[in-house]
């Protein structure tokens, strides 16, 4: 599966990530596409790392996984995060950074090494601190 993370305005413009994706993305962002980074079950580590709340006040959080769009019964969908999860990236400096990569980590079923997952924080941490920063969201299109 193919994680594509991305900034819209609102749930409205993100919606359009299939159909008409050059507007329901905002402009002068930069694409964050990769594999294995599910934002509800692999990211969760991460998000509670930085956000400092327990797995449950995190699950229970309504704009966390909120399905945006589904196309292909299911093989595509955009979901949101959080934006405390935004707002946590935003503002994350590289040792926390660095601890959520770990706890990110340590959830995986494959071995992977909390240093090559810190790349990939920091570059949503910089979409976050964009998005923050004019008021907007995250989302990820998910596809096979």
């Amino acid at each position: 599966m193919l994680y594509d993370y991305f900034v819209a305005v609102d749930d409205t413009m993100a919606a359009l990530a299939f159909d008409d994706p050059d507007n329901a993305r905002c402009a002068g962002y930069a694409e964050l596409v990769v594999k294995g980074a599910d934002p509800i079950t692999d990211l969760l580590p991460a998000e509670t790392s930085l956000t400092r709340r327990t797995t449950a006040e995190v699950e229970a959080d309504p704009g966390r996984g909120r399905e945006v769009a589904l196309l292909d019964e299911g093989e595509a969908a955009v979901l949101s995060l959080a934006d405390s999860f935004r707002d946590a990236l935003a503002t994350a400096d590289d040792t926390a950074l660095q601890a959520a990569a770990a706890a990110f980590a340590e959830e995986q079923v494959e071995d992977v090494e909390a240093e090559h997952l810190v790349p990939f924080l920091k570059e949503l941490a910089a979409l976050a601190g964009g998005a923050a920063e004019e008021g907007h969201h995250l989302y990820c299109a998910i596809s096979l």
